[in-house]
C-alpha cells in the first residue's frame, strides 16, 4: 500500500514540475514579447517625433509663402474684386418647390466670363452614348 501510495506522489511530483516548467517557459516567451513591443512601441514614438519635427519645419509660414509665390502665381486683390452684402444677389428660397429656377441663379461670376443658361445651347447627347461612355466604351458602337 505504501509503494503505491509512494508511486502516485512521484507522478504528481513529475506532472507538477512538467506543469511548472511549462509555465516558466510560457511566461519568458510572453516577458520576451513585451519586451520587443516596447522596443517597437519605442521606436514607432521615435519616429513619430521625427515626422512630427517634420511637418512643424514643411509647414513654416515662410516657406508656405515662398512656395505659394514660385508655383501659385497669384496677383494681389483688386479692390474691385471685394463686393458687400448688399451686392450679391440672393434669390428668395421657395420651401415648398425644391426647383431654383434659372432666372434666381446668377448669369455670370462677378469679374468672370458670360455663362450661358440656355438649354439650347449645350449639346444633344443620347442616352445609348451616356451609357457607353461610363462604362467605359466609346459612344460609336
Amino acid at each position: 500500500m505504501i509503494r503505491i501510495v509512494n508511486i502516485v506522489a512521484l507522478a504528481i511530483t513529475v506532472m507538477f514540475a512538467f506543469g511548472l516548467y511549462k509555465l516558466k517557459y510560457n511566461t519568458s516567451i510572453s516577458e520576451d514579447q513585451l519586451v520587443q513591443l516596447q522596443r517597437d512601441i519605442a521606436q514607432e514614438q521615435r519616429a513619430l517625433r521625427v515626422l512630427k519635427a517634420e511637418w512643424s519645419y514643411l509647414n513654416r509660414p515662410e516657406r508656405i509663402q515662398a512656395l505659394a509665390a514660385k508655383h501659385l502665381e497669384l496677383e494681389p486683390l483688386d479692390p474691385g474684386q471685394i463686393l458687400e452684402i448688399k451686392d450679391i444677389p440672393f434669390s428668395p428660397v421657395d420651401l415648398d418647390n425644391e426647383r431654383i429656377s434659372q432666372e434666381s441663379m446668377p448669369a455670370r461670376a462677378v469679374g468672370g466670363p458670360e455663362l450661358s443658361m440656355d438649354p439650347a445651347s449645350l449639346p444633344d447627347v443620347t442616352d445609348s452614348e451616356i451609357e457607353s461612355n461610363t462604362r467605359g466604351g466609346n459612344a460609336d458602337g
